[in-house]
């Protein structure tokens, strides 16, 4: 498919026209802080001050993904002045506790250790909670519910603009 300059140019001008200078100024803030808690997590895992792999990982993206987030949710609501519906904000909110509920959950009933062999690991084994669950099976169930409620969240986000049209959106 051969693309006009005139096409090309006009999208172009649309997209200079749209930029605002607060957008940029937030679009700076989000990068940089999101290059310096990346940057703090590589530190810190240079250091050795991480045991295990897989936690600096889970880390290094779950930190990612909150600064994406937060960076959207404020570019949509005061940059650009839209609207979150009620159920988005009722979803996000129950997601928000669903995490925090998940990682408490995570940290208490540390009953793991990758670092050490397998029946040192299963000495951190505790009694199962009800004589059927243990920690480790209610932060997955946890997890799997925040994992669920925030992929929600973001597929419903912008439905405010179901009655807009394309070309009054931003690209």
């Amino acid at each position: 498919a051969v693309v006009s300059t005139q096409s090309t140019g006009h999208i172009k001008e649309r997209f200079r026209e749209q930029r605002s200078k607060p957008e940029f100024m937030y679009q700076a803030g989000f990068f940089s802080g999101g290059m310096l808690a990346t940057l703090a997590l590589a530190v810190t895992a240079g250091l050795g001050l991480w045991d295990d792999q897989s936690m600096y990982n889970v880390a290094a993206l779950s930190t990612d993904i909150v600064i994406y987030i937060f960076y959207y949710l404020i570019t949509k609501c005061s940059v650009r002045k839209e609207r979150m519906l009620k159920r988005v904000v009722v979803i996000m909110v129950a997601g928000a506790f669903t995490w925090v509920v998940s990682f408490i959950v995570f940290f208490y009933y540390k009953n793991i250790d990758t670092n050490v062999s397998p029946a040192e690991s299963r000495c951190l084994n505790r009694p199962c909670l009800g004589g059927f669950v243990d920690g480790h099976d209610v932060w997955h169930c946890l997890s799997a519910t925040a994992i669920f409620l925030t992929n929600v969240m973001v597929l419903l986000i912008d439905d405010d603009l179901i009655d807009t049209k394309t070309k009054d959106t931003y690209f």
